[in-house]
């Protein structure tokens, strides 16, 4: 598949495939590099989330809403 087709994919599948990716890398044994402030912005996010989970959904909540959505 190239760049191309993947542009021209509809929307609910390029997020199919960013999931894909996303679930991928989260299961590499492979270093993740980050900047200092990447990871200081990851960390306030996570306390944020963790202090109110409600900022956050579920995958099945995002993939509703993605597939209900007007776009």
């Amino acid at each position: 598949m190239s760049t191309d087709d993947l542009h021209n994919l509809p929307l609910v599948e390029k997020l199919r495939l960013v999931e894909e990716l996303w679930d991928d890398i989260s299961t590499s044994k492979e270093p993740f590099p980050m900047h200092e402030w990447q990871e200081t912005e990851a960390r306030r996010r996570a306390s944020d989330f963790d202090a109110n989970p409600e900022l956050g959904m579920t995958r099945e909540e995002l993939w509703k809403r993605v597939e209900n959505s007007d776009g």
